[in-house]
Parts: structure tokens; sequence; C-alpha cells
């Protein structure tokens, strides 16, 4: 026998009498993130889902529209997009061991003298006892608070316990907490704040309108007509355009112009004078940052680099 090399393409072969069929291969484009697998049948109509261990499927959108969460895609085209997104889960707490559960007796023990009886070597926790819990208490003597501050210290990982700490500072200080974990609001000053982690201070975000739970921001600086969405890393992600006093347009048309954008072959697609391209996003009336690899987009929203090469966009 003799070995070869080389790939073997599955073909089907026409009866004698003719009326034979070869269908043909679908090509959908298949874009999948970390943590995600996707698999595409020999006729390429069908795609299989699989999720890493450690991850957790997010969503499934096949040409804009939402799937869920489902495992398998039928009826797959050529000219389809299938985007796959999953993300990571999140970490089980971990169990305390015997020596920290032993120290955390003993302190309940030492807080709670006349809550805890002993018999024949078997602890009891007296019913109708009045008992403290550990935390950082903005009012001592409010129980509901402090069943909410130990809920929310124990339930968290280490970042998350971290936060409640500094959540108890700014009550105290008068700020209260945003859906962001990283501002703070003062309802009398109308200002959003910061906290300093090494100086243990808030500090005053300058410009900073709105703080949202991903952890980017809004900024506007009084008496322009844009407000920029930052991430967490300060880079803009998306614009609005907006009065002087804040308040944001929501025609596309009407905003791309006060912004200065330009329209391009693909609708709800714009670029600046710095060929930065920009997706209109509906739902929240701002104009999304495409990558800036992006130096061209078709008619049909196809994106290209320099190198005329497409670019992926999930």
């Amino acid at each position: 026998y003799k070995a070869v090399s080389g790939t073997i393409t599955p073909y089907s072969v026409a009866p004698a009498g003719g009326g034979g069929y070869l269908p043909p291969t679908q090509k959908p484009t298949i874009t999948s993130g970390e943590g995600v697998k996707v698999t595409l049948s020999t006729d390429g109509t069908v795609a299989t889902i699989k999720v890493d261990a450690g991850y957790e499927l997010v969503d499934v959108v096949l040409n804009g529209t939402s799937k869920g969460k489902v495992t398998e895609v039928k009826g797959l085209k050529t000219g389809d997009k299938l985007a796959v997104t999953a993300a990571k889960k999140a970490p089980e707490p971990a169990e305390p061991t015997a020596e920290e559960i032993t120290a955390a007796k003993e302190r309940f023990k030492a807080n709670n003298p006349d809550a805890v009886k002993e018999r024949n070597g078997v602890e009891y926790l007296l019913a109708g006892a009045k008992i403290k819990l550990e935390g950082e208490l903005e009012d001592k003597n409010n129980s509901e608070e402090q069943e909410q501050v130990w809920q929310d210290y124990t339930k968290g990982d280490e970042n998350y316990k971290q936060y409640v700490k500094i959540k108890l500072k700014a009550q105290a200080e008068g700020l209260r907490a945003t859906w962001s974990q990283d501002y703070f609001y003062n309802e009398s000053e109308k200002k959003h704040y910061k906290y300093n982690k090494e100086t243990g201070e808030f500090e005053i975000a300058e410009n900073v309108k709105y703080a949202d739970k991903d952890g980017s921001y809004i900024v506007h600086e009084k008496g322009k007509n844009i407000r920029e969405r930052r991430d967490k890393e300060n880079n803009i992600v998306a614009i609005q355009a907006s009065t002087e006093s804040g308040n944001i347009y929501t025609n596309e048309a009407y905003a791309a112009k006060k912004l200065g954008l330009n329209a391009s072959p693909h609708a709800g697609t714009w670029v600046d004078s710095k060929k930065q391209y920009y997706t209109w996003d509906s739902s929240n009336h701002q104009f999304k940052l495409l990558p800036k690899n992006v130096v061209k987009v078709d008619k049909d929203g196809n994106m290209y680099d320099k190198n005329k090469a497409k670019v992926t966009v999930n």
C-alpha cells in the first residue's frame, strides 16, 4: 500500500438514468467570541454551538435578530451573518475552611455573649435573642440596614467587599451610589464624584453626567454640542449630539449634521472628517465608533481595512 495525502471532498453521483442533484454548499459568515466554538455542517446550512468549560452562552444573533441562547441554528444560507457570544461564568463562592468557621463562631460569641449557650458540649442559639453582626454601619440601630450590609458584604468577592466599604463611606459623606461602582452622586451639588483609592477621598468628576453599570460614563462639557460615552479606560466609544445644556437630539440625520458626520454608502453608517466611521444606535440615540482600522464601508455594510481585507465587528 502507498500512503497519500490530500483533502477528500464528498459529492453526490447521479444515477445512470439522470435526474441526480448536487446541492450547493452554503457559506454564511460566522463570528464567535472567546469561550465558544461554532461548527458548520458540510452543506453549510446548520451551525452547532458549543460553549467551553467555565463559560456560558450570552446570545446568538442571526442577521441582527437575537435567537436567544440556542445551541443550533438551521436553514443558514450564503449571505447570512451569525454572531455568537459567550462570557465567563461568575466564580462560585469559596467554601470556608474549618479554621475560618471556628474563628467566625468565636467572634460571634464574643459579640453576643448572651445569645449563645452550651449544654453537654452542644452550642445553642437562643430563640428571640438580639444579636449583632459584623460590619461598618452608618446607623448602628438600623437593623434593616445592618442585615442588608451583611448580605452585600458576604455574597461578593474581595473587589465587591471593597466596594461595599467605599459605598458606606460615600453615604456617610452625603453621596449616593449610582449604577456604576466607580461613581457616586451628590444630589445637592448635582455632581458626580469618584473615589481615589490612593488618597482615600472622593473627588469631583468634572463634566460626568451619567455613569452606567458596565463602568462607562457620559461626559458633557457645558456649552458644547457633543456628549461622549467613555469606557472604564477613558476611551471614547460613542458620541451624541446635544444642546448646550446637555439634552440630546434623537433624529439620526439631524444629530449627524450637528456632529459634522457624513453619510456613507450604507444606511446607518457615518464618517467624520478624520475618516473615523460610526454606526447609529437608535435605542440610545448615539453614534458608536467602529474600529479604527475600518477605512471603508460599502452599500451592503461590508467593512474593509486599508489592505482591502474585510473587517468583522462583533
